[in-house]
């Protein structure tokens, strides 16, 4: 008995993965490519344009997609897909974006279960939820959900890198996000860089509680810090932006069917607990970005169901929101039908003042829909 206590101990200072099944492979080889500049896009009166970005016949089931612009202004998409979430066969895919055809091409597979397991040399048995990441210095970072036991509750955080724009990632690793076992810590929503340099990741928490959480990583990709999200509700997926004032603000998903907003005026160091905004929520992921005249926020308006894709904006910091465009409407008979869904989004904005939106369209295609400054302003006007 005493062994076992001074095993867990052991286990809870040096963060041991004990329920991790340690495997040893050879590290794989992987292409090298140098990625061509992206040619600047003309900015031109309310140009709005949507479009699928995977082929129908790669996966049956897709969802979960992310989007970077790389260092040579590139625009790339991954998302996971296979016979259904959480399937052992699910694997994770990429494009990119070819501004001079307005084609998604260089469709490619980016990870299995099987190659994380051989990089990380930890057993993965399915993977989820990929997010990725422009880092500062030119690399690609693509966080993404693994299980080695059980369902998403007791997932952990791999991270794969890229040095040539996001074509080809190398080098997985397993984050440790916590003490004891390492288990339950998930992503979904974008990182972002703070005014002091700092790169954090938003995540959150599932196993029996629920609630967001904010990672710092150094240079590596190491976790060095960890703040918690308070909040009396269950609540997931943290959207995090910076407003102008240096402050952070987080938006959650809930089951309470409204959105949550949660603050930080220390950058990130403490969080206010999360309180509920008037904005319905069906349990779903949100995206939000920063715009001239304040927030833009994707979700789905619906307290219930997925079946409705709006945007909103806010210009107090996101304690007030008002719909200006909706997106997406096929309705569902009721709350438990689930044959129209539209979810999942995912904002990212270039240098060339276009915003890029992508979401699972029924779980079978990626939509990507792009619009620049013009759409946005005239239709928060009223004018498109």
């Amino acid at each position: 008995m005493l062994k076992i206590s001074l095993l867990l101990a052991f286990a809870a200072i040096y963060g041991l993965n004990l329920l991790d099944v340690r495997v040893s492979h050879p590290k794989s080889e992987i292409a090298d490519s140098s990625p061509s500049r992206m040619p600047a896009a003309v900015s031109t009166p309310a140009v709005f344009r949507e479009q699928f970005v995977n082929p129908a016949e790669v996966a049956p089931r897709v969802h979960a997609p992310t989007a970077i612009i790389n260092a040579h202004g590139e625009l790339h998409s991954y998302w996971y897909g296979g016979s259904f979430e959480g399937a052992e066969d699910v694997t994770i895919h990429g494009a990119r974006f070819d501004p001079e055809t307005n084609v998604w091409t260089d469709h490619r597979e980016i990870i299995s279960s099987i190659s994380a397991s051989t990089r990380t040399g930890y057993w993965v048995r399915k993977i989820g939820n990929p997010v990725a990441f422009a880092h500062p210095d030119g690399r690609v970072w693509l966080f993404y959900v693994n299980v080695t036991i059980g369902g998403w509750a007791m997932s952990a955080i791999n991270l794969a890198t890229s040095s040539d724009g996001g074509r080809t990632f190398e080098g997985d690793k397993r984050l440790v996000t916590s003490p004891f076992f390492n288990r339950s810590t998930l992503v979904k929503t974008p990182a972002l860089e703070l005014a002091n340099g700092s790169i954090v990741l938003p995540v959150h928490h599932q196993m029996v509680a629920k609630h967001g959480e904010l990672l710092t990583l150094n240079r590596h990709g190491d976790v060095v810090g960890k703040r918690r999200m308070p909040s009396e509700l269950p609540a997931l997926q943290p959207a995090v932006v910076n407003l102008p004032d240096g402050t952070l603000v987080a938006f959650l998903r809930s089951s309470a069917g409204k959105v949550l907003r949660s603050s930080s005026e220390n950058l990130g160091t403490t969080w206010s607990p999360a309180m509920i905004v008037d904005v319905p929520n069906p349990d779903s992921a949100l995206a939000v970005v920063s715009t001239p005249t304040g927030l833009l926020l994707a979700f789905n308006n619906d307290p219930k169901n997925r079946d409705r894709l709006s945007l909103a904006h806010s210009d107090d910091g996101g304690n007030t929101w008002r719909e200006f465009h909706q997106l997406e409407y096929q309705p569902n008979l009721h709350e438990h039908d689930h044959t129209f869904e539209f979810s999942y989004p995912w904002l990212v904005k270039d240098e060339n003042g276009f915003y890029h939106l992508f979401y699972a369209w029924q779980r079978t295609f990626i939509k990507h829909v792009r619009f620049n400054e013009a759409w946005l302003a005239g239709r928060l006007q009223g004018e498109v």
